[in-house]
């Protein structure tokens, strides 16, 4: 708890705020969980190899 505490004063609250693709990122993990779309770490795993598969044909 308190090293997460230190890297939260480093951290560049004006910066993350205006990161699109970060809030883009956490917004889809709400709808993920608001869906009880959560993963375990093999499967997590399995879904991103499959997107990426995906991309790559593309």
């Amino acid at each position: 708890m308190k090293r997460e505490r230190e890297a939260a004063q480093y951290l560049d609250i004006e910066a993350l705020s205006r990161d699109e693709e970060l809030i883009r990122q956490v917004q889809h993990s709400r709808e993920d969980r608001d869906n009880r779309r959560v993963y375990d770490q093999q499967a997590g795993l399995d879904y991103l190899r499959e997107m990426y598969t995906g991309l790559k044909q593309r």
